[in-house]
């Protein structure tokens, strides 16, 4: 910001290392270099994170027309902790907000042993072609003392969840209980997740950084 541009009525001390009160002439803000409007932006400068929330009409029931709660969408306008990707999360009237709501994005066999699809007995696995043969995962477990083995085929339209660690199917909306996302469903989820929200150190540290602390220093 250069000051010459604009028509300074008066300049205040206030009595602290390097900071003054501006009044510009016939206007109640004035507008950096950079395009920001310097009047009560204050709290978007201190804060470290900022977000944006809206909501839609969370419905449910047979039909799928009755309203049970919200869906509150957050969109980070700023975040310093971590990368700014917008997320969804369910609010019910009646049951409060579901703490596995937007895991389904991350969910797969691959990461966690959950996916849409079925189980297939060593018989089922055999008549099956080469192609849905390399698409299926073998599973093994103990039952009844014997190891047993099975094997998982993924389909996205199966009624049926597929999950790992109970050895067996279960509902569609049965996947946002604790019984199915267990503290070891969530461990193999969370690298994953990391990833997409977590600042890398390299980014943390990155040159675009130091270059506008010393472009800063030189005009200084």
């Amino acid at each position: 910001m250069e000051l010459k541009k604009l028509k300074v009525k008066s300049v205040t001390e206030l009595n602290s290392t390097r900071v003054h009160d501006l009044t510009v002439e016939d206007v109640q803000h004035y507008i950096s270099d950079n395009g920001v409007i310097n009047h009560n932006t204050g709290p978007e400068y201190a804060a470290s994170i900022i977000l944006f929330l809206a909501k839609a009409k969370l419905k449910e029931g047979g039909d799928g027309k009755e309203q049970t709660g919200i869906v509150v969408t957050a969109k980070p306008n700023k975040n310093r902790f971590a990368k700014p990707r917008p997320i969804k999360f369910h609010i019910s009237f009646n049951k409060g907000m579901n703490p596995y709501v937007g895991l389904e994005e991350f969910i797969s066999w691959d990461t966690c042993g959950i996916e849409r699809g079925r189980f297939l007995t060593q018989r089922e696995f055999d008549k099956l072609g080469e192609k849905d043969q390399a698409e299926c995962r073998q599973h093994d477990y103990e039952k009844d003392d014997k190891q047993t083995t099975i094997y998982f085929q993924p389909a996205a339209t199966a009624r049926k969840l597929c999950v790992a660690h109970l050895n067996d199917t279960v509902n569609l909306n049965q996947l946002f209980t604790p019984e199915v996302i267990t503290r070891e469903v969530l461990e193999k989820l969370e690298p994953t997740i990391s990833e997409l929200y977590q600042y890398s150190a390299e980014e943390a540290n990155s040159e675009s950084l130091i270059e506008v602390l010393e472009h800063g220093t030189e005009e200084d």
